[in-house]
């Protein structure tokens, strides 16, 4: 054992997909892959570099078979650092199967985040949305003295609002996203 403190594993797994599929609860696979562009939808919003990491984009679940090699043992971060799957990435325009969803929704929220300058560079303020099951957030818009006036901009923060649904639009994805 390492001796600190972590969450190990992957993004599909941590959301319980991997638990769903095992159970082939149709529902919880729902809820999970919903959860899951929830999670990259605060990421690509929030501010700063936004990260996917390794199997994300194929919501690949926890890799176990580093329990087998003895360099790996006990150490659970080899859980979600796995060979690349090019067999699953062949799934990922399937928009009926849990990969297809999360990996076409992750471009749809990357073309949102693209497409809205509200995302682009500036400040996150974490708001009190006086309900400790909701996360609220602004973004402050830097407006340089040089930049042109931007009407969506009104007084000091920036208003987008980015719904759930927005993932899952059927609209096309447009050219140069990925």
């Amino acid at each position: 054992m390492t001796g600190d403190g972590r969450v190990s594993g992957t993004t599909a797994s941590l959301a319980g997909l991997e638990k769903a599929l095992y159970e082939q609860d149709e529902e919880e696979v729902d809820l999970a892959v919903r959860r899951i562009l929830l999670l990259h939808g605060i990421i690509l919003t929030i501010g700063g570099i936004p990260l996917l990491y390794l199997g994300d984009e194929l919501v690949c679940e926890n890799d176990y078979d580093y329990q087998d090699v003895a360099d790996k043992q006990g150490d659970s971060r080899w859980l979600h650092r796995f060979a690349f799957e090019w067999e699953r990435a062949k799934l990922r325009n399937e928009r009926a199967t849990p990969i297809g969803r999360v990996y076409q929704g992750l471009l749809r929220l990357i073309q949102i985040r693209l497409q809205n300058m509200a995302f682009h560079r500036g400040g996150t303020e974490i708001i009190n949305t006086g309900n400790d099951h909701v996360f609220g957030f602004f973004r402050n818009q830097l407006v340089s003295d040089r930049a042109p006036p931007r009407p969506w901009i009104r007084g000091r923060h920036s208003k987008a609002v980015l719904r759930a649904a927005d993932a899952w639009s059927s609209q096309p994805l447009g050219r140069g996203i990925l």
